[in-house]
């Protein structure tokens, strides 16, 4: 009787690691995404020659896509600009750990 109350433990412990160890999963790819959105941004603020434009455009799909764009000069001649991209961090079994994570970067 004794073994099979401890083998019971044993697999709640074993399925409760599964669970957390997809969760951590799941939000290392959601913040993986969010470093290459990120680096997709800045590498076409930089192949448009810092068009307003396209900024505008950036910042009009990331709000779709769950995100906060910020897009701001650093120096007069506007060669250079600052990219800060906002999203959304959790692991949904640890509710103290989400909140909101920010990336920020510099189109030259």
């Amino acid at each position: 009787m004794k073994v099979t109350i401890e083998s019971y433990v044993q697999i709640i412990i074993i399925a409760f690691m599964v669970m957390l160890s997809t969760c951590y999963i799941c939000t290392s790819l959601n913040t993986q995404y969010a470093h290459e959105y990120h680096a997709r941004i800045v590498s076409d603020i930089e192949a448009s020659d810092f068009s307003q434009e396209v900024i505008d455009e950036w910042v009009a799909k990331a709000q779709e896509d769950g995100f906060q764009l910020e897009v701001e000069n650093r120096t007069e001649n506007k060669k250079v600009r600052k990219v800060r991209l906002v999203y959304h961090y959790s692991i949904p079994l640890v509710s103290s750990l989400a909140g909101e994570r920010e990336i920020v970067g510099v189109a030259r």
